[in-house]
């Protein structure tokens, strides 16, 4: 049993194994929850309650206290490190550090969510000469491409992906990586309310310039990725998936292909809260199964040696 915690920009979700998890926690819990659903066992709450260094490590206490722990982060792990702006007392922190909170196991935001995309993907078998792409469009920008080797041997785990973090203007908007010009200062939901002047996202679907503007650069993101990664088929999850019209979106994106190429591809659109978890889960499940493979090859391996030395003996 387990907690599971998905760290986001704006919004966190703490994701309970059962109604009396939820229940214990919403009695400690002094601050507004922006929602809770009781039939899922999950809350809701603003980050900003606990982006401090104090706040957030009560926060894991708090938690801890009910069961294991594990952190969906939303900025770079890679080799054990934090790479982090909004949690920036992390970074003078090793991943192992964080066990002593109760946290076993934590995973970047868009890995979690590939391992969900990947596994109902090549779950049918004329899908595994082909490549996907997951897309977190939110607070955050970012994406991975993969193909079914890489899924079934979690090739893609070790490496750094952060595209919102790619160069989409020259000497373009300061972004808060350290960067200009970065790919979330142009689509990321945060800034596009600061850009465009709106009350929230929401707002978009009625402002037909600005909205057409949005999905104007959301296609040069989406055929970039299509014409250096070779994609089949993109996924694409997160708040923004709300102002997102398809065929807006599939017309600009045909329309930005170099050399007018006619190539075939798919968008498809998901706005459940849940998945980067079910996506946690998923992984957990693999990586034990790959394990037991291991251990059971490394056994056979040990046998067939000790074979041979008493036949030459």
């Amino acid at each position: 049993m387990s907690i599971f915690i998905d760290l986001g920009g704006t919004k966190t979700l703490i994701k309970f194994q059962n109604k009396e998890q939820l229940e214990d926690f919403l009695n400690k819990f002094d601050k507004e929850e922006l929602k809770i659903d009781k039939k899922n066992n999950y809350i809701e709450i603003l980050t900003h309650y606990i982006k401090e260094e104090k706040k957030f490590f009560n926060f894991l206490s708090l938690l801890k206290e009910l069961d294991h722990l594990f952190l969906i982060f939303p900025e770079p792990v890679y080799k054990g490190k934090f790479y982090s702006k909004k949690f920036s007392f992390l970074n003078e922190k090793s991943v192992n550090e964080l066990e002593k909170f109760g946290i076993l196991e934590i995973l970047q935001d868009i890995k979690a969510l590939t391992f969900y995309t990947a596994n109902e993907f090549f779950k049918e078998k004329n899908n595994y000469n082909k490549k996907l792409t997951s897309i977190i469009l939110g607070t955050g920008i970012n994406h991975i491409t993969l193909n079914y080797f890489e899924f079934e041997n979690l090739i893609f785990l070790d490496k750094l992906y952060e595209s919102g973090h790619t160069i989409f203007e020259y000497n373009g908007k300061i972004c808060h990586c350290g960067r200009e010009g970065c790919v979330e200062r142009y689509l990321g939901g945060k800034y596009l309310v600061q850009e465009f002047k709106l009350e929230d996202l929401s707002s978009l679907n009625h402002l037909s310039d600005k909205k057409l503007e949005f999905h104007k650069r959301l296609a040069y993101f989406l055929s970039s990725i299509l014409i250096s990664h070779g994609t089949d088929k993109f996924f694409i999850y997160g708040g923004l998936t709300n102002v997102v019209d398809l065929k807006i979106l599939n017309d600009f994106v045909k329309g930005t292909l170099p050399f007018n190429i006619d190539l075939d591809f798919e968008i498809v659109l998901n706005d459940n809260p849940l998945l980067q978890i079910k996506g946690f889960e998923i992984y957990l499940e693999k990586k034990n199964t790959n394990l037991s493979k291991k251990n059971k090859n490394s056994k056979k391996s040990r046998k067939k040696n000790t074979n041979k030395t008493s036949k030459n003996s």
